[in-house]
């Protein structure tokens, strides 16, 4: 065991590591060959691939330092250490992943329960605080509970164990027939039971248990004792508790590894954008989104109030960090204070914890259950909680039930507040390395030209729509909390706040693509040959078919109204399940109809996103268990939540990896994808070919008005034409007529400056230019 957790340690480094080497990483990766071979950067990435050597200790000064001095000698490759470290890091991510999930095989073998239900009414026996451990190896049973018993009688109890719906145990026990309860519950008296005993049992009682029990994750078994009179046989009471192994898919491992390749990805795309690889830069970005997206939509279904059984619940636990649920301890503290000083009162459900239990809802819940609140938690008479749905995703994230709206839109204002400081430190960085000669001076044009406000105003909106889920969920739940007036006021200008900017901005975007259309029969236009609209608003139309721009606005109603669904409907999870269907079915139909994405591998993997979130409605559906269903099949769902979803989760995952990877493997990305089917690639050119084209283009320019003011004379006599080289809007390309005025008055001085061009020095047939050629090296 101590083996596993060292390695897990050092795995875990590895990670930490390489997200805080991999950008420093990318300047190799920028710089190409055009920097001397002993500068530092290049002194960095020998750094980094001693790094990469993967020894213990992780960091070896002596190796390092040894690297550095062979890779100055040796001419080591940036792009090839770039691309190692790359995927490294992946091996690093995927390790951590594979021993985090098999750390469970060297446990202790045991069942435990943490909380005891009532399953009869007028029950004589109540427990408020209930933990139970069962160990195999020895045979014995402890258990601490503060109970009271209403039963002066000698009793015996019905044992119904039921695992995954199926009932595996059913048997009658005499508490009398053992030594150690004679002395507590032989008779049953009236009163507290003793709040701490064990007792041992015998052989039998763990040869009836399955082996799998101890092994398998989340298991879902559930023991129902009635308790009957032995005089008159009448039932006197029933508990049920529920039976957990300590084994988990809740998993660190997994949250980290998640989080690293959306991170990365995003990273990813931004470079390749930066560095004019736009075509690339799309498809990565939209995936990468669209597998964000996903993981906030396996988040809402651990946030509905439908009853989950264990297996869903942990693995829908795994993604609520892309909802903004991440637990530091010092913010959870001013979050409490912050909501007492506005006049809230704390729900202090974790400290509570140690004195009362705490029961997860996985069934329905009793709306004749005494003590329901209508915001806070749900206390019973009998002293114990109940949290369901969002309440029931913040406690196992070690949240307060009254600190989670706080917690999500705290971290999502402060996601969206680091990318713009991001951008703004890599603007200074970027320029400091064109001023020492390290990086070249056309990477990053809009980064480090007068552009990089709109830039940061690009990035910023972008962020903002991709917390949005999270901010609409919570400052909606909150309306029906009320944690403090503040907590509430903080929720309308966010929520309000948020819808207007994301909705005046889609509107602008479709206000202008059916201008665009009118005025020059393409929505692209516009929309792509304005470098303006471009980067503050290209988020909002770049992923979809130029003729699908106005996708984004039935997008941000999907979401608002999922975001409602979750929020309004937690006391219902009938209706909210129903609902659900109905938005997903939706959202599926139009993305398979109307396929609006800019790409058919992008459409795919979106559609493929739909069905999964559609299944899933169904399978909550099924899991409120209207229709009175047999039990196995409850169970059997949700074992196939935590299957189906994991699986899909992994190939999205393998799919964004592979596809970051070949964006530093190819030394033109853009070749990895085809080019697509609208009019946008006519408008849309690679920002790195624009800065050279633009040079050549003053240039040339600048040589014709010369050659212009010396040839006036013979301006009339003769001259060359030469056929319009800018293409026809909404034909394909290789098309040479355009149709659009606005379009050949901005050509018009570049065809007077070739015409000039070809007069004055005759070019040889072999030899094409850039613009002769539509393309630009």
């Amino acid at each position: 065991m101590n083996l596993f957790w060292g390695v897990a340690r050092h795995q875990t480094w590895l990670i930490a590591s390489d997200l805080v080497f991999f950008p420093l990483q990318i300047c190799g990766f920028l710089t190409r060959h055009s920097r001397p071979r002993t500068s530092p950067l290049h002194l960095f990435n020998a750094v980094v691939r001693s790094h990469s050597r993967r020894s213990f200790p992780i960091f070896n000064v002596a190796r390092s330092i040894r690297h550095i001095r062979l890779s100055s000698a040796r001419h080591v490759s940036a792009p090839r250490v770039t691309r190692y470290a790359l995927i490294m890091m992946w091996q690093s991510c995927l390790s951590l992943g594979l021993l985090t999930l098999f750390s469970s095989a060297s446990a202790e073998r045991l069942l435990r329960s943490n909380s005891l239900d009532s399953c009869q009414k007028d029950s004589s026996f109540s427990a408020s605080l209930f933990n139970v451990v069962y160990t195999p190896d020895n045979n014995t049973i402890f258990a601490q509970l503060s109970a009271m018993s209403t039963v002066n009688d000698y009793v015996i109890a019905e044992i119904v164990l039921d695992v995954y719906g199926y009932q595996a145990v059913h048997q009658n026990f005499d508490p009398c027939t053992l030594e150690d309860m004679k002395a507590t519950i032989c008779p049953l008296t009236v009163g507290k039971l003793p709040p701490r005993f064990n007792f041992r049992v015998g052989d039998s009682v763990s040869k009836q248990i399955p082996g799998i029990a101890y092994a398998f994750p989340d298991l879902d078994a559930k023991v129902r004792v009635h308790i009957r009179s032995t005089r008159t046989d009448e039932t006197l009471a029933c508990v049920e508790a529920k039976f957990s192994n300590d084994k988990t898919v809740d998993l660190v491992g997994v949250k980290w590894a998640t989080a690293a390749v959306t991170l990365v990805g995003l990273i990813t795309s931004a470079l390749m954008s930066g560095v004019g690889y736009t075509n690339a830069a799309a498809h990565l970005g939209a995936s990468t989104l669209s597998l964000f997206a996903y993981f906030q939509a396996q988040a809402m279904v651990g946030l509905s109030g439908v009853p989950l059984p264990p297996a869903a619940h942990a693995w829908t636990q795994n993604f609520v960090w892309s909802l903004g649920l991440i637990r530091i301890g010092f913010m959870q503290t001013i979050f409490t204070w912050y909501q007492r000083s506005t006049g809230g009162d704390a729900a202090g459900l974790l400290d509570n914890a140690l004195g009362a239990s705490v029961q997860v809802m996985k069934r329905s819940l009793d709306p004749a259950a005494g003590g329901l609140q209508k915001r806070s938690n749900v206390m019973l008479d009998t002293g114990a909680y109940v949290v369901y749905g969002i309440q029931r995703v913040g406690y196992k994230a070690h949240i307060e039930t009254t600190n989670i709206v706080m917690t999500s839109i705290v971290f999502s204002a402060f996601l969206v507040l680091i990318s713009a400081l991001f951008v703004y430190l890599a603007r200074l960085i970027l320029n400091f390395c064109v001023k020492r000669g390290w990086v070249k001076d056309t990477r990053f044009p809009e980064l480090r030209g007068g552009g990089w406000r709109m830039l940061l105003k690009g990035i910023t909106l972008r962020m903002l729509l991709a917390v949005f889920p999270a901010i609409a969920i919570f400052c909606f739940w909150e309306f029906t909390q009320a944690d403090s007036a503040a907590i509430v006021v903080l929720c309308v200008f966010l929520l309000f706040g948020s819808m207007l900017v994301l909705g005046v901005a889609a509107v602008r975007i479709i206000t202008i693509g059916r201008n665009s259309k009118a005025v020059h029969r393409s929505a692209a236009f516009q929309l792509f040959s304005n470098q303006e609209y471009l980067q503050i608003w290209g988020f909002l139309y770049v992923p979809f078919r130029a003729t699908a721009y106005y996708y984004i606005l039935p997008l941000l109603v999907h979401t608002v109204v999922k975001a409602a669904i979750i929020a309004f409907g937690q006391h219902n999870g009938v209706a909210q399940a129903i609902c659900l269907i109905i938005v997903e079915a939706v959202a599926l139909a139009a993305a398979s109809l109307l396929r609006p994405w800019m790409a058919k591998s992008i459409n795919v993997l979106n559609i493929a996103i739909c069905s999964v979130n559609f299944v899933n409605a169904i399978f909550l559906f099924l899991l409120t268990n209207k229709f009175d269903a047999p039990g196995l099949l409850v169970g059997v769902v949700g074992i196939l939540i935590f299957l189906v979803n994991a699986i899909f989760s992994l190939i999205l995952l393998l799919l964004v990896i592979i596809s970051s990877i070949m964006a530093f493997w190819r030394k033109n990305p853009d070749d990895r994808y085809r080019a697509m089917d609208d009019d946008r690639v006519m408008f849309w050119k690679s920002r790195t070919s624009m800065v050279p084209s633009m040079v050549a283009t003053q240039e040339l320019e600048a040589l014709a008005a010369t050659a212009r003011g010396a040839k006036d004379s013979q301006e009339g006599s003769h001259r060359i034409e030469s056929p319009p080289l800018t293409p026809t809007i909404g034909a394909r390309p290789g098309s040479r007529r355009v149709d659009s005025p606005a379009l050949n008055e901005r050509s018009s001085s570049v065809h007077d400056s070739v015409r000039d061009d070809q007069h004055a020095a005759p070019r040889a047939p072999w030899k094409r230019s850039n613009r002769d050629s539509g393309m630009t090296e």
